[in-house]
């Protein structure tokens, strides 16, 4: 598997801004069968691009606001079904039909937060 992050950040003055995008692929499956052929279905993995960004402004000295988006192109997690590290022991055995540990943003679609912080 590959992952490739990329991100740019800036601050001016009260602004800050973050972007971040993550791609990842699989190559074939490592598995074979014990004749050595590997096995005819689920060998391949496709690829996932997420998008998260995040902004803040600090409106004085004490109070900071802050939001955030996580998979804003709303990706889904391609089907990894021999994954081992679902939920459930992966797609074949009734539990996750994804990879937790590289899609999770995919399974669960775009999140956005929203907050503030006050320092006294």
């Amino acid at each position: 598997m590959t992952r490739s992050p990329a991100s740019r950040a800036f601050n001016r003055h009260a602004l800050g801004a973050a972007v971040a995008a993550l791609w990842s692929t699989h190559g074939l499956a490592q598995q074979a069968f014990p004749s050595g052929n590997p096995p005819p279905q689920f060998c391949r993995v496709g690829s996932f691009t997420e998008l998260n960004v995040t902004g803040r402004y600090n409106v004085s000295e004490q109070l900071q606001l802050h939001a955030g988006a996580t998979n804003l192109l709303n990706r889904h997690a391609p089907p990894d079904l021999q994954t081992f590290g679902a939920a459930g022991g992966g797609g074949q055995l009734g539990g996750a039909a994804y990879n937790p540990a590289y899609h999770q943003d995919g399974a669960v679609g775009p999140m956005f937060t929203l907050g503030a912080t006050y320092t006294f």
